[in-house]
């Protein structure tokens, strides 16, 4: 299993790979995507978006310094329109890709957890929940509501 990368593009979560992972130019041909909404235990709540990428002419790439945005790929695909992504709701991205490495292609699993940080009064923010290796917790903390009390957890 291999970290995806999230990042806030307009309000959107934007899917990337990670650098320690890949080389800056490596390009790493996406098969499918998967987005959904999970709880605190990390069982799948609902699917947000659900995308199949294999026969698409031209593959879908990625690189660290390039990134899919939810629902909106540069290709054509098969599955789900992507639903609506709220505020304080936990996510879970799966993405299957093919790298080349030793000679031939190879299949790698990447996730992901993130959410949509903000309120009415503010612009949504998409927050990527890292894994705090001290406390052997994921960090949900950063996905805190704005304004609500430091500390809370949605």
């Amino acid at each position: 299993m291999y970290d995806a990368k999230v990042r806030d593009v307009e309000g959107r979560p934007c899917f990337s790979v990670s650098r320690q992972d890949f080389g800056q130019d490596e390009k790493v041909r996406v098969a499918a995507i998967e987005v959904s909404g999970v709880t605190v235990l990390g069982a799948v709540t609902s699917t947000r978006w659900l995308a199949g990428f294999v026969d698409s002419i031209p593959a879908l790439s990625v690189t660290p310094s390039t990134c899919i945005v939810y629902g909106k790929p540069e290709v054509e695909y098969h599955g789900e329109e992507a639903k609506s992504l709220e505020p304080s709701v936990r996510y879970a991205l799966g993405m299957n890709a093919h790298v080349f490495r030793e000679q031939r292609w190879q299949n790698r699993r990447f996730q992901a957890y993130f959410c949509i940080a903000g309120d009415r009064s503010a612009s949504p923010r998409v927050r990527q929940v890292e894994w705090d290796e001290q406390s052997k917790r994921w960090r949900w903390d950063v996905c805190a509501l704005v304004g609500a009390h430091p500390g809370s957890e949605p």
